[in-house]
């Protein structure tokens, strides 16, 4: 990503951006997947624990850049779920896929019980 910084800040040519654009964005996507993996190594080697449903959801929140999507966690402060402790990443690539996904009639994501 630094090169293609550098890369970038030099060259003049505005017809350019778009590409750079495309190069960044699959860069940043190909980091993504590095850090996936190197976390995926780490399911199962701790044992399950009880987690709050409600915290795991504000949790995840936190990280899943939502942009005009509003978050509506219904969820009761007390429901738990018996689970490995990267339960959480669950809760972000649910978040960051509804986010990013192509259907942007939406703009609550709800997270509740009934």
């Amino acid at each position: 990503m630094g090169y293609l910084t550098i890369l970038e800040q030099k060259q003049a040519d505005p017809k350019l951006d778009e590409y750079f654009g495309k190069v960044s964005t699959a860069a940043k996507r190909i980091s993504a997947m590095i850090r996936f993996t190197r976390e995926y190594e780490s399911i199962g080697v701790n044992a399950p624990v009880w987690e709050g449903c409600s915290i795991l959801i504000d949790t995840a929140a936190k990280q899943v850049p939502l942009g005009q999507v509003m978050l509506k966690n219904d969820l009761p402060a007390d429901a738990e779920v018996f689970a490995d402790p990267l339960i959480v990443k669950v809760c972000y690539n649910l978040m960051d896929n509804a986010v990013r996904g192509e259907d942007h009639n939406y703009p609550v994501l709800c997270a509740g019980s009934r």
